[in-house]
């Protein structure tokens, strides 16, 4: 014969499970008042990365994610004599007046140093454009980004950055924000976090100025409007 539960433990048992529901029970609601639909997932970490290699092969110390994000892992040295052709040259159309240079010698020794044509609707003649070749080439606060790891970029850059590499960062992931544009292109590395929004541009629409990305005035990675000459 089967034992018949006491009113006292039939007491105590109807209330775990009244403790045990007070977040919802079964029905996948949250009857303390939050949908749980409403609550934004924290970005996924780099998952399946695969190594970006430079234009003349080997490691570029950059690394793409499966979601198309991208982030450094660590500091390679960049050969200039692999970009140096990708540079606009100096046109001689363009009068004395209008840059800082004519020729590469006017920039410095070294094909590090270009003369470079820019014609842009904020910007026009021929101007000095230093292409670097490791972080130390970089003012503080900079470091030098591979051209294959960034949108719109053609030459290795002395861009601005929050970290360096993955171990720098608490979340181990070293973020490259980009995105190329009709002037100079955006580039700014920084830590990604639990917190962030967004892990790629893509994340933020369809948008032709749909950026994301985060810099001094952001704590985490978020969607923004950049229109390419900010």
């Amino acid at each position: 014969m089967a034992k018949t539960t006491s009113g006292k433990a039939l007491v105590i048992l109807l209330g775990l499970l009244s403790a045990s529901c007070e977040k919802g029970c079964g029905n996948g609601v949250d009857t303390s008042g939050h949908d749980d639909t409403s609550e934004t997932a924290a970005p996924a970490v780099c998952e399946n990365p695969s190594e970006i290699e430079l234009t003349e092969g080997g490691a570029s110390g950059y690394v793409r994610c499966e979601d198309g994000s991208v982030n450094r892992v660590e500091a390679v040295d960049l050969d200039p004599s692999h970009y140096a052709d990708r540079v606009a040259e100096c046109s001689e159309d363009v009068t004395p007046n209008h840059g800082n240079c004519s020729v590469d010698s006017d920039c410095g020794d070294g094909v590090e140093h270009q003369c470079r044509f820019v014609d842009a609707h904020y910007q026009y003649g021929c101007y000095c454009e230093y292409l670097c070749s490791t972080d130390a080439d970089c003012p503080d606060g900079q470091i030098c980004v591979a051209p294959e790891a960034a949108s719109g970029v053609s030459w290795p850059r002395c861009v601005f950055a929050d970290c360096a590499s993955e171990g720098g960062c608490a979340s181990g992931e070293c973020g490259v924000a980009s995105k190329g544009s009709q002037c100079e292109p955006w580039v700014y590395l920084a830590c990604r976090t639990s917190g962030d929004s967004c892990r790629t541009n893509a994340d933020c629409g369809d948008q032709q100025d749909a950026l994301c990305t985060a810099d001094d005035d952001q704590e985490n990675w978020e969607c923004k409007s950049w229109y390419g000459c900010d």
